[in-house]
């Protein structure tokens, strides 16, 4: 499942936040089934008509699905940190 939601506190400016949660439909050779949950927050700026500029960061919970069937294995949380600009034309 995906709950997301956003606010344009002024005109130029889109804000973005989503949390993310995923599960193996079936566990085939893997013990655990959740893949874990995601947060993302994401801020577009309009620059000008046809220029914007977005900055995202995410961090991934991660679960317990990614170690296999060895319990030894240790899985860390994960993060990704995004910018991006747009020229439209």
């Amino acid at each position: 499942f995906q709950v997301r939601g956003g606010v344009r506190p002024v005109d130029k400016l889109n804000i973005m936040a989503a949390v993310s949660y995923a599960r193996a439909d079936k566990p085939n050779t893997v013990l655990e089934r959740e893949y874990g949950y995601e947060v993302d927050l994401i801020a577009t700026y309009k620059i000008t008509n046809n220029l914007s500029y977005m900055l995202g960061v995410g961090y991934l919970f991660a679960g317990d699905y990614y170690k296999g069937t060895s319990n030894v294995h240790q899985i860390n949380d994960d993060f990704l940190v995004i910018n991006k600009l747009t020229l439209t034309f």
